[in-house]
């Protein structure tokens, strides 16, 4: 689980993503986030002197999949779609890729 802030012009949170890839993340939540509302995401891996930032929309609201139910999250969330990634945020996730391989 990696903490990560989000948030529309209006609102802004914090909660815990549990997956990541180049196309999106999902995030645990009970927060009413509706799908259709665009997002901004932003998270610091301080190990790594990596801070990833990218933009999307909420594409669905619901259960967690099983494959990545974790210990103590809610298990319900939102998932987001990223628009086209940066260079710098597509290099952040495959370095944590590569850590969590080595784990």
């Amino acid at each position: 689980m990696i903490p990560v802030e989000y948030g529309s012009i209006t609102d802004f949170f914090v909660d815990y993503a549990l997956d990541i890839s180049h196309g999106g993340m999902f995030i645990a939540t009970n927060r009413d986030v509706e799908p259709g509302t665009e997002v901004e995401v932003r998270f610091e891996l301080p190990e790594m002197g990596s801070i990833f930032a990218a933009k999307g929309t909420v594409i669905r609201r619901g259960a967690a999949p099983k494959s990545i139910e974790a210990e103590n999250a809610p298990s319900s969330g939102i998932g987001i779609r990223f628009y086209p990634l940066s260079r710098e945020s597509r290099s952040v996730i495959e370095r944590l890729w590569k850590s969590k391989i080595r784990g």
